[in-house]
């Protein structure tokens, strides 16, 4: 399971301060779409195609997470996964930034920039809802 920090999104915490920052969250099924450090918000094919899901916002916090630094969920998410048949096992976080040095961007677009790992992977044609706690979904720069 991938707990990671993309390049874009190491330069969006480098420039930025996450801290309190709001990002948004999708679900995806990270068996499928692979996704590691170079990739970005058009790597995810999984993402729940259902018309009652949509990805949701959260603030994050950065802090320490064991011996490493990074961010995480600061609120309960819920996804309406209600008319979603897929499987989804991590979530990634998106930022709308403008990316000079990574992808040479010339105005703000949205930008995968971590993803982590849900408690477990649910089959959402078998539930209307997925819920994520505070604090469940850690990214760290390490």
């Amino acid at each position: 399971m991938a707990n990671l920090l993309t390049n874009v999104g190491e330069e969006y915490v480098i420039e930025n301060n996450a801290n309190g920052e709001t990002v948004k969250v999708a679900l995806y099924d990270q068996s499928t779409d692979s996704i590691s450090d170079p990739d970005d918000v058009a790597s995810i094919t999984t993402e729940p195609s259902g018309g009652a899901y949509a990805r949701q916002s959260s603030p994050v916090t950065t802090r320490q997470i064991g011996s490493d630094f990074g961010f995480d969920n600061d609120s309960k998410i819920a996804f309406d996964t209600s008319d979603s048949s897929t499987t989804v096992d991590h979530a990634a976080f998106i930022v709308n930034f403008q990316s000079d040095s990574v992808s040479g961007d010339s105005s703000a677009t949205d930008h995968l920039i971590g993803v982590a790992a849900l408690s477990q992977s649910r089959d959402l044609s078998q539930i209307d809802t997925v819920e994520v706690a505070a604090g469940d979904l850690e990214v760290t720069v390490s």
